[in-house]
Order: structure tokens, then sequence, then C-alpha cells
């Protein structure tokens, strides 16, 4: 057991997943190799896990993979108010805090498929997302999408840098509240 003291002012990421989830069993050993790096590289961050399992047993077995903490199953009511708090419906789901426990990443799952070395950590948001990175949020929000992968690369490269601009404009009209967030991919 950890104490909350001991993760102060360290950035933390929540992990929801369960053992009986396809794409958590794909997804967690990626997640363990980048936490694994970027520890390795000096970063100070921390994983808590939230597990979806109906039991224990299923929980404990899938956990004694994970080199990170967890919230214990026997906590039920502490797992569902996070789960709650922070808006998580799916597995696996993985959101980023930083050091005042202020949500700064929503969709930390697409970034760390798109950074397996981590070398982009704490992945913050960019203006313009892949697919993966905008995540969950995709079903929360508008999103205004260009599909071009058979386009050529000065093509891609032309309308990459428009709607780039457009949606660092979008966000500091939302930053201003004088527009309501949405995504660009």
């Amino acid at each position: 057991k950890v104490e909350g003291s001991n993760l102060k002012g360290r950035k933390i990421a929540i992990y929801a997943s369960a053992s009986w989830c396809g794409p958590c069993q794909a997804f967690t050993p990626q997640l363990k190799d980048v936490y694994t790096k970027t520890l390795e590289a000096g970063k100070d961050w921390e994983i808590i896990y939230l597990s979806g399992d109906r039991d224990e047993a299923s929980m404990m077995d899938y956990f004694k993979k994970q080199p990170w903490l967890a919230v214990p199953f026997e906590e039920s009511e502490t797992r569902s108010a996070l789960m709650s708090h922070f808006g998580i419906e799916g597995f696996p789901t993985l959101i980023m805090l930083d050091e005042d426990l202020n949500v700064t990443n929503r969709g930390l799952r697409g970034y760390i498929s798109d950074d397996p070395e981590g070398k982009e950590f704490p992945w913050t948001p960019k203006p313009v997302l892949t697919l993966d990175q905008a995540g969950g949020d995709l079903n929360e929000l508008p999103v205004l999408t260009i599909l071009m992968e058979k386009e050529s690369e000065a093509t891609q490269a032309q309308f990459s840098s428009i709607l780039t601009k457009l949606a660092e404009s979008h966000k500091a009209k939302v930053k201003a509240k004088k527009a309501d967030d949405m995504l660009f991919c």
C-alpha cells in the first residue's frame, strides 16, 4: 500500500482495464514497456490501475504482470468513484494527470501506442490528433477530420498546416470561452 503523500508532486496516469478485455490484453504490454522505458529515462510518474474485473482472483492474476500501483479490489467504492469522476465508461482507458491532479490528456492510450519509446512524455495533447490519440473523446466532442492517406506528401503537408492553424486558433477561442471544444484529426 502506498500513501498518497508518496504520489504528491508527480504525474499520475489512471489506467482502467480488465483481464477479460481483449483490447486491454493487447495494450497492457505496450504500456508496461513504455512505462519501464520512461522510468529508466528518469521520468517521474506513476500509474494507478482501476480494475474492471468481476472477482479478486481475476484482478490479481492480471495485475501480477503489471509493475504499477492498483486500487485494491475490496475498495470497489473508491474504484467506482474514480471511474465516475474521470468519466471512464470503457476499457482500456488511460488518463494523464499533472502534478496538481488536473487532467492533461484523456486519450493517453493513443499517445502511448503512437510513441512506443516514450520520447514524447508526458504526452501533452497536440492541436491536431491522430484518431488513436483522440480516443474516447471522438464520441464526446465534435470532430473535424481530414482523411488523406492516398494524397501526395506535399498535399498532406499543406492540409496538415492549414488544419493545425485552424486548430490552434480554435483552441485560443475555447480558452477565451468564445467557442465550444472540438477535436481536429
